[in-house]
């Protein structure tokens, strides 16, 4: 017990009062800046490259220039699915602005693709139904689409086209006419027809 107390005690010295106060506790402290900075890329780079393979595992993705426009659009294997709710966002901001009724319309397709328990995938879907996406990611689904279609055959194809366009009706619908359903406006129309040729519909 008294050679256990010792002990304890000079672990204790060890740690508050070392005899080399001075000394760098770290073996970065001896670097200067630049190799700090230089230890600091390479980490982020090694970081970059692990997420970047991630990603192409969930995906499938062989294209590294497409895989790297995914990460740095903030996609990720938890939240990849939600780039199939990307026409769907175009379509809600078609009119300048996102209606209750639009959002809730949004919300029924995230369900009936079977996104409900993808949380991280809803949150990216709903940042895009709260503010308006930059036109890049339009484009960024239509190159990831046109990939992975060119997988399939033309009748699956033209299924999950005829869906999407299913579901992106349905928002353009909620809004407008009747008892607010049922008129489309040019804006919209305008994102459906871009919607087809992806699918050759």
């Amino acid at each position: 017990m008294i050679a256990l107390n010792q002990f304890r005690q000079f672990r204790q010295f060890r740690k508050n009062d070392s005899p080399f106060p001075d000394l760098p506790k770290r073996l970065e402290d001896y670097l200067s800046p630049d190799h700090r900075l230089i230890l600091h890329c390479q980490a982020a780079l090694q970081e970059r490259r692990m997420a970047l393979e991630k990603l192409e595992q969930v995906t499938g993705v062989k294209d590294l220039e497409l895989v790297g426009r995914l990460a740095d659009a903030g996609f990720n294997p938890d939240n990849i699915s939600s780039i199939e709710m990307v026409p769907i966002a175009f379509v809600a901001w078609a009119s300048e602005e996102v209606t209750p009724e639009e959002n809730q319309a949004a919300v029924a397709a995230f369900y009936s693709m079977h996104l409900c328990c993808q949380i991280q995938a809803a949150g990216k879907v709903q940042s895009w139904l709260d503010n308006r996406p930059d036109d890049s990611l339009w484009y960024l689904w239509e190159d990831y689409t046109y990939y992975q279609l060119a997988k399939t055959t033309l009748l699956i194809r033209r299924a999950i086209g005829n869906q999407v366009l299913r579901d992106a009706i349905a928002i353009a619908q909620a809004s407008g006419g009747v008892c607010g359903y049922g008129n489309i406006c040019p804006a919209e129309r305008e994102i459906l027809n871009r919607i087809r040729p992806v699918f050759g519909i």
